[in-house]
């Protein structure tokens, strides 16, 4: 709670510190205890009784004090134990603390931005399937892909390419949202469903032009399949003008439950 005990505890600490301590002003602004006008919910806060952190019973008790002289909302619990012999009781204080809140209905939902109250993906009218059917016919492989691929003989090589082809092409591409639950781990769609529809999928005003995959190559784990692929992709855009993708994808498919279990990519783009 407050850099100056940390300090007394560990004088080495000035040495690391990216500041003078010894200044006033640079030290005030880095004293929790001055901004407990910025409490907005009901704020509980839970201390070891054996702390690491020396003195932090009293300076947390005085930044309840302060906020509650301020008419903001802060309560301490001083729970026996250290950092990690209280961390279960700790857990059911807090998990006891929201109930109580959710049944007197005292639970407040900050909006730091009115936007964020607003879906970040709004409902998609597109013809996915009109643009499906456009982005696979549009979609070509070079000598090299087109050569492993028709070296394939084992099975599940044949099926791991198969859905990844269908995650690229149908699903990601102009964000089937059903279609990607089906294809990705529930744990990687939750991770990062965000990120690829950012810097994979198509906006609504964006139109893929041609695509070219460049590079296919295909490794076998104990349970798993890794497939990379190189592409280029060359996408109509007339709000901000044509533009041309070159991405990597690594997928993880999962052998077992023939899921896409992890994905990574790399995009760079150049307007033409």
């Amino acid at each position: 709670m407050d850099l100056r005990v940390d300090l007394n505890a560990n004088p080495g600490l000035k040495d690391i510190l990216p500041f003078n301590p010894d200044n006033e002003e640079e030290m005030g602004i880095r004293l929790p205890v001055k901004y407990t006008q910025s409490v907005i919910t009901p704020l509980f806060m839970f201390v070891e009784s054996d702390s690491h952190l020396e003195g932090i019973t009293e300076q947390t008790s005085a930044f309840v004090e302060a906020a509650n002289k301020n008419s903001k909302r802060a309560d301490i619990c001083v729970v026996q134990g250290n950092h990690l012999s209280a961390l279960d009781e700790e857990i059911s204080l807090c998990a006891k603390v929201f109930h109580k809140q959710l049944n007197e209905k005292e639970v407040v939902f900050v909006t730091l931005n009115p936007e964020t109250n607003k879906s970040a993906f709004p409902e998609d009218t597109r013809d996915l399937v009109k643009f499906r059917e456009e982005a696979v016919k549009n979609w070509y492989l070079s000598e090299e892909a087109k050569q492993v691929i028709q070296g394939i003989t084992d099975e599940n090589e044949k099926k791991a390419i198969e859905i990844c082809n269908k995650f690229r092409k149908e699903g990601v591409l102009y964000w089937d949202d059903k279609l990607m639950k089906e294809l990705m781990a529930k744990r990687l769609y939750d991770n990062k469903q965000s990120l690829m529809r950012m810097y994979i999928s198509a906006y609504t005003y964006q139109t893929l032009d041609k695509a070219m995959t460049d590079k296919i190559e295909i490794k076998n784990g104990k349970d798993t399949i890794t497939i990379y692929y190189e592409e280029t992709q060359e996408w109509k855009d007339p709000s901000d003008g044509d533009y041309i993708t070159k991405i990597r994808y690594t997928f993880t498919v999962d052998t077992i439950t023939w899921r896409i279990a992890d994905v990574e990519f790399k995009v760079r783009a150049n307007r033409i």
